[in-house]
Parts: C-alpha cells; structure tokens; sequence
C-alpha cells in the first residue's frame, strides 16, 4: 500500500531531533530517527513491502522484526495524521 503526506506541516530539525509541526492542528511532533527514515521513504513513492526490504537489507535485521517496526511506526503516523493510505494502487 502506498501513503500520501499530509500537506500544511512544517519540519524543523533542532538538536539533532526531527520535529513537525501541523498548521491545522498546532500539534507538535517529535520524531525519532527510524520513523524519520520510514516517512522519507514513504514520501519517495515506497510501500511497506519495499521499506520492509530496504531496511533489512540496510541494517541486516530479519524482515519479521523489521516488518513488527514498520507496521507499528506507519500505524502510529497513520494515527497521528500525518500520512494517510493513498486511494491509487
């Protein structure tokens, strides 16, 4: 499945942290390095199949745990508003 980024946030990193910021809501992120690497390749066009296969390969972890972390982190910015599931396949 693919993402769509939602528009109208705006990202800053200070002290080596990812924060964003949501214009509609005012709400803040933080944003951790791993979930900062999974949203930079969702904004590339990546599904979860091919991050999954990045990501293991990149840090030589077995796709079960990296499948665990990927889910859990899309989940959390699906919940968090800042990406939704793309309507196109």
């Amino acid at each position: 499945m693919k993402y769509i980024y939602k528009k109208g946030f705006i990202n800053k990193k200070i002290a080596g942290k990812t924060i964003i910021y949501d214009n509609e809501s005012s709400f803040i992120h933080e944003l951790n390095r791993t979930t900062v690497e999974i949203l930079n390749l969702l904004k590339k066009g990546n599904d979860e199949k091919e991050i999954i296969g990045f990501l293991s390969k990149k840090y030589q972890v077995n796709k079960k745990t990296i499948t665990t972390d990927v889910k859990n982190i899309i989940s959390s910015l699906i919940k968090k508003k800042i990406i939704f599931p793309s309507r196109n396949k």
